[in-house]
């Protein structure tokens, strides 16, 4: 979730290592360095990283026009993937009380979304 900082979507850590809090404190103290502070940061929405070159993933090099093509086969991979698999990420959480559940022809998302006739196959028609 990038609008979720890596470092404060859960609590667990800072329960059982005492250290988390101490390097949270340390950032809100402005204490940390450009790269320690992106853990307590909004992730970017995409990321891409030339791991061999960059084993850390410091330099994302998503917003580099170089590596758009890269981007777009990557997008269009998942794309397919996704809809192959027909990933229940892809339906909207309002709209699960309509789509499946108590006294509808399907139980749970899971089943819905390996239906016959759902969006999934009006995806798969559209993109291939």
């Amino acid at each position: 979730m990038p609008h979720r900082p890596r470092g404060r979507t859960s609590r667990y850590p800072h329960t059982v290592q005492a250290n988390w809090r101490t390097w949270e404190k340390h950032y809100e103290e402005g204490k940390c360095n450009d790269i320690q502070s992106r853990f307590f940061q909004p992730k970017p929405v995409i990321e891409l990283y030339h791991t061999p070159e960059d084993p850390y993933q410091i330099n994302n090099l998503s917003q580099n026009g170089q590596y758009q093509t890269i981007l777009d086969k990557l997008s269009s991979e998942l794309d397919r993937w996704v809809i192959e698999i027909r990933d229940v990420g892809l339906i909207p959480e309002p709209m699960f009380s309509d789509l499946f559940g108590k006294g509808k022809k399907h139980k749970t998302i899971y089943e819905y979304a390996q239906s016959l006739g759902t969006y999934y196959y009006q995806l798969k028609r559209t993109i291939y």
